[in-house]
């Protein structure tokens, strides 16, 4: 025979029992502890907008890592191109059979230094407004994600005027 013991009850899956249990559940929660609940809801709406900041965190570290790489081969670039225009303008002046062929040699490496200088803060510069473009493009994201609505579109920017010179005559200078 066997014996009905209050564990077995408790455990049973009849659904009338079942009722019973929510319902005395229900009921004997003090209202201090239901606002706890409710807080604890509202937190775990939450989980989806931080993981989606979480998120956007790891991918604003890869963009910043690969600017960073893409930045680093640059200086790598700039010296390895530096130390050999170096050594060109080296065997140039040794060759140079006069004064006036080191001077001619020495601007035509002055130019090609300026010229490389120019490519290398552009590629620069180029490096970062994509990285920058990037970011944009997450923290867009983010913020769509999180708040549910569309980012407000960016400002255009203004052309830049000119001011326009005008011919200005100076003052005769005064005689003494």
């Amino acid at each position: 025979m066997a014996v009905a013991t209050p564990l077995a009850a408790a455990t049973s899956t009849v659904p009338t029992t079942y009722q019973l249990y929510l319902h005395l559940a229900q009921d004997s929660i003090p209202p201090e502890l239901r606002s706890w609940r409710e807080i604890n809801e509202r937190i775990k709406a939450l989980n989806p907008r931080i993981r989606a900041v979480s998120r956007s965190g790891v991918k604003l570290t890869a963009i910043s890592q690969g600017a960073a790489e893409r930045l680093i081969q640059l200086q790598e670039q700039l010296v390895t191109s530096a130390l050999t225009d170096a050594a060109t303008q080296l065997e140039r002046a040794a060759r140079a059979d006069n004064v006036k062929d080191l001077v001619k040699d020495q601007a035509e490496v002055l130019r090609a230094t300026r010229e490389r200088i120019v490519s290398d803060i552009t590629e620069a510069v180029t490096i970062l407004k994509d990285a920058g473009g990037d970011v944009r493009k997450v923290a867009t994201h983010t913020y769509e994600s999180v708040t549910g609505k569309a980012a407000p579109a960016a400002p255009k920017a203004k052309a830049a005027r000119r001011r326009v010179k005008r011919a200005v005559r100076k003052a005769p200078a005064r005689k003494k």
